[in-house]
């Protein structure tokens, strides 16, 4: 399952060389959070953090709320 925000996809599983390492979910205050169950390395860290932080902005008010929720949302977003 995708995201897409601005023509830009956004993995709804926090994905790395094509594997789950964690997952997101929106807090009531709209923030986009992110967890992660393996280290991914800096880089990919940085470039989660910074999408999610674009995606906080360019959803602004909206919200999207997933049909099927997973654990690791269901904790983010409490």
């Amino acid at each position: 399952m995708r995201w897409s925000a601005g023509g830009r996809d956004a993995v709804e599983d926090v994905r790395r060389a094509g594997g789950g390492v964690g997952g997101r979910g929106r807090r009531p205050d709209g923030e986009i959070a992110t967890h992660f169950l393996t280290d991914p390395g800096t880089d990919a860290h940085r470039a989660v953090q910074a999408e999610a932080e674009r995606l906080t902005t360019f959803l602004g008010d909206n919200r999207i709320r997933p049909s099927l929720r997973t654990p690791i949302e269901r904790r983010l977003t409490t």
